[in-house]
């Protein structure tokens, strides 16, 4: 907890494990403890890194869209199914260099992480330790003084639907940001006993 501001800590990111989880059970997309709790929980610790890349110095600019989204689509397995969802929940953040003009335009990196737990799961490995990982290292950046700021957009996406098979992510394919993304990655537990990649 007292490593430099400017690092990455694994201890401060497991507090963000240890407080979701402490939500208890179901944290399914619709419970309680997913929808108010977690969304409330994740919203308050992005608000903090907005207001701390506001300070002078900060390498970065933060943009925060709470996401709301409806759609349906075909599944091709279990014999085929639609499916159909309503008032899903993205937190998305834009990360860009401190004062740029052309954030519209700029080339994105994607990272994304599910903070919804399937049925009967805390849900700490799949995957909150990945939504506590962009939260530290979002923080992380947001604090260093040592380093140049990135030269290209990163968004954070913190999906609430993964488990009912990727409603959150198909949702946020029509956002706007999307139109400037070169690169994405989907931070995801690899399974109990399997190596990550």
């Amino acid at each position: 907890m007292d490593a430099p501001v400017g690092v990455f800590s694994e201890a401060r990111a497991f507090r963000h494990v240890d407080t979701v989880c402490g939500f208890g059970m179901p944290r399914t997309a619709g419970s309680h403890a997913n929808e108010v709790l977690t969304v409330g929980y994740l919203l308050g610790e992005v608000h903090k890194m907005v207001r701390l890349s506001e300070l002078p110095g900060s390498p970065v600019d933060i943009e925060v869209d709470v996401h709301k989204v409806n759609g349906s689509f075909d599944l091709d397995f279990l014999d085929g199914f639609e499916s159909i969802y309503a008032n899903i929940t993205n937190i998305a953040l834009r990360i860009t260099p401190n004062g740029s003009a052309n954030k519209d335009r700029m080339p994105a990196t994607l990272l994304s992480a599910h903070f919804d737990a399937a049925i009967g799961s805390l849900g700490a490995s799949d995957d909150m330790a990945a939504v506590a990982v962009l939260l530290e290292s979002l923080r992380a950046l947001v604090q260093s003084r040592d380093h140049d700021p990135p030269r290209n957009a990163l968004v954070l996406l913190l999906n609430g639907a993964e488990e009912n098979v990727l409603q959150a992510a198909h949702g946020f394919v029509s956002h706007g940001w999307m139109d400037n993304v070169h690169v994405f990655l989907n931070i995801e537990a690899a399974g109990a006993g399997m190596r990550e990649m």
